[in-house]
């Protein structure tokens, strides 16, 4: 618990040092977004209403939003929409309704569950204007406390960074003189002699490297998945051995009468032929598809363009 806190002091603290650097230019029209209480679901309350403070303060650490927490919630709304609030967990319409009446863009909340060692955190932005989740976050967490810190800081990020693009931002404009920005009469490009006059021969240098490349390309992949699929028959091979010295115990364990010890390797008889069964299928499978692409490699077709059209090439060997 002690280190939680100290955590938890040290995620408060620095964004609130951040905000406070000089020079930052203030916003003329901040957006206004709603941060709710983090539910405890399975685990200790205290600790959800501390990731609450973080996710409020994370919020906060820009200048571009308007942050409502929980002391403003109860300071603006009345009592029975402060019930309402508890029981909106999941609905976008009710979490929509309340953002309204609190005068928000968008309302954020958030669980905190714990099964076993391993803590699930969950977050969510709702759109208030459009009554729809613009935005989730989800993470498990395992080991310490402390790392649940973190994660919700990691969690608010996501779903903010995003509204924090200024659509308003003016687009650069570089100062350029009016006199260079007159384009300059355009000379005429004449083509080379030698391509004007045989673009059959030129076409025909732009299939070939084409070709190499696809050649290359599809020879590279043949060699990978060919050797993958001989590696998974080797591996059913390993399996079908296996197998046979399975079936092998199982013939003895029947011959002595020791029921246990047959009904063990029967089996694991069973078991390790299935799988050498699917080994080598599998491998067979990937082993003709990689010979294929060997044997299809270099048999590309090629489209290069000419004067005045279009020139498709085929090369291949046969």
């Amino acid at each position: 618990m002690g280190r939680l806190t100290n955590w938890l002091a040290i995620g408060m603290l620095l964004p609130a040092v951040a905000t406070a650097a000089p020079g930052a230019p203030p916003a003329a029209k901040r957006m206004r977004i709603a941060v709710m209480e983090i539910r405890a679901l399975g685990t200790e309350p205290h600790k959800a209403e501390l990731l609450s403070e973080v996710a409020l303060t994370e919020a906060a650490a820009t200048d571009k939003f308007e942050i409502i927490g929980r002391s403003d919630i109860a300071s603006m709304i009345g009592f029975d929409q402060q019930k309402k609030i508890l029981g909106c967990t999941d609905d976008s319409n009710c979490l929509a309704e309340i953002g309204g009446a609190l005068g928000v863009e968008y309302v954020m909340i958030g669980t905190l569950g714990k099964l076993g060692a391993l803590y699930r955190v969950d977050m969510k932005l709702v759109d208030a204007k459009r009554a729809r989740v613009a935005g989730r976050f989800g993470e498990s967490v395992e080991g310490s406390e402390e790392k649940l810190v973190a994660t919700v800081q990691r969690g608010v990020r996501k779903l903010l960074g995003p509204l924090q693009a200024d659509p308003l931002a003016p687009t650069a404009v570089s100062a350029v003189p009016a006199a260079a920005e007159k384009p300059a009469a355009a000379t005429p490009v004449t083509p080379p002699p030698d391509l004007a006059a045989r673009p059959a021969a030129a076409a025909a240098k732009v299939g070939e490297a084409t070709s190499k490349e696809a050649g290359m390309s599809r020879r590279a992949w043949g060699w990978t998945v060919g050797g993958t699929g001989v590696a998974v028959i080797g591996v059913g091979a390993l399996f079908g051995l296996q197998a046979k010295a399975a079936f092998d115990a199982e013939k003895k364990a029947s011959a002595a009468g020791d029921q246990a010890t047959y009904l063990k390797k029967k089996d694991e008889a069973k078991q390790k032929a299935l799988l050498a069964d699917v080994c080598f299928v599998a491998g067979g499978v990937a082993a003709g598809i990689g010979t294929w692409l060997l044997l299809t490699s270099s048999s590309p077709v090629a489209v290069a363009p000419t004067e005045g059209g279009l020139l498709a090439t085929y090369s291949g060997r046969f």
